[in-house]
């Protein structure tokens, strides 16, 4: 019985064989380490290591799928945003980001007066309209901050993470300068024309700018579009008479809007499609990678249309609200007025109407939307297709 329950010395020799290679293992991962850090040291940073985090969700960092029920908050003069299923508030020097469970994820100091955002799949960029400030975040942490070198006019970002500034300059009027999915500057474009919006294209190698010129109460409208890096550009388009409003880059589509017309150009800058406005107002505008929308008004009457991104309408009704704000959301078109909300599905186009109170905008959050207010965002059309039914 003995004999039985002692071990046998060919387990303690092969015992002996894995110890030693641990730590041999041990010792060719802790060479191979300081030899990376010889040779690799200089690109080891911490802007490097939040790069690594850029594509990573706070829904998912924080196990949480939930959907939006009601955020409550405190805030002043408040700039609100959607991010990758998420609640971005800009107020008091602060950006903070809520997930859809309700939790402060982060809370980001921003020296900017007045807080502007523009996303685009997982990126928010923050910045200081008329001051030099501006911060890139995902939805987990900041990746980028700083202050630009001249006061910023306007920003966009990209589904990569490629981001513009207009700035002013002194050596031209504006210098555009472009960032790519790295965070590193790649290029410099001076415009002396007044740049009124830039646009990145999604994997960041394309550049839109929209400009103005013109004396008087006669403005012109040019759209420069170009491959980064590049010192011509592939097209530059003008438009007399009409006054720019903004430029949207998504996927191969370009949409320029004017205060007189909507332009569906592709990435090459040929025409593809053209909605007059006529004589009707510019009230609202929302773009998505696939449609755009359009809100007009003329004699207290206000008309949406939505477009694909070839410039077909495929939706094209009067509304009884006056229209305050549009966004959309996974299947649907949102719109706010004072005291409606209203769900126009991309399916069936089918309407659905909800009441609202002290509403300052909507945003579209995965497959419904958020009200936003000073004290509280709450869901609404959460379930729209059984209210549809």
């Amino acid at each position: 019985m003995n004999s039985r329950t002692q071990p046998s010395g060919y387990f303690f020799r092969v015992s002996g064989f894995f110890r030693i290679g641990k730590y041999l293992c041990i010792l060719l991962f802790a060479l191979f380490m300081i030899m990376m850090l010889f040779v690799y040291g200089d690109k080891i940073t911490y802007n490097n290591f939040r790069y690594m985090l850029k594509d990573i969700d706070a829904a998912v960092l924080l196990r949480t799928d939930a959907s939006f029920a009601t955020v409550t908050y405190q805030t002043s003069d408040p700039t609100f945003e959607s991010l990758n299923g998420n609640l971005v508030i800009g107020d008091r020097n602060t950006v903070t980001l809520y997930n859809p469970a309700g939790i402060e994820v982060y809370s980001i100091p921003f020296s900017g007066q007045n807080i502007r955002f523009d996303t685009d799949g997982k990126f928010l960029l923050a910045y200081d309209p008329g001051g030099k400030a501006f911060l890139l975040c995902n939805s987990i942490t900041k990746l980028v901050s700083g202050e630009a070198k001249g006061t910023i006019c306007v920003t966009d970002v990209s589904k990569s993470g490629a981001f513009a500034l207009a700035l002013s300059s002194n050596t031209t009027r504006y210098t555009v300068d472009v960032y790519n999915s790295s965070f590193s500057h790649s290029a410099t474009y001076g415009v002396n024309d007044y740049v009124i919006d830039v646009s990145v294209s999604d994997s960041g190698d394309g550049i839109a700018i929209l400009t103005f010129t013109g004396e008087g109460d006669v403005p012109d409208t040019t759209l420069r579009i170009g491959a980064v890096g590049e010192e011509s550009y592939r097209a530059t388009l003008t438009h007399p008479g009409e006054f720019p409003v903004s430029v949207d880059w998504q996927g191969n589509s370009i949409v320029l809007q004017t205060d007189a017309s909507t332009y569906f150009y592709t990435a090459e800058g040929t025409l593809i499609s053209q909605y007059s406005i006529g004589s009707r107002t510019l009230v609202a505008t929302s773009s998505a990678e696939d449609v755009y929308a359009v809100a007009t008004a003329k004699n207290g009457e206000t008309v949406v249309t939505i477009f694909d991104r070839s410039g077909y309408a495929r939706y094209n009704e009067k509304t009884p609200y006056r229209v305050r704000d549009l966004a959309f959301c996974t299947d649907g078109l949102l719109i706010l007025s004072a005291d409606h909300a209203v769900y126009i599905s991309l399916d069936n186009y089918l309407v659905t109407e909800a009441s609202t109170e002290d509403a300052l905008c909507i945003l579209g959050v995965e497959d419904y939307g958020l009200i936003c207010s000073r004290s509280r965002a709450s869901a609404i059309f959460i379930e729209t297709e059984e209210e549809e039914n």
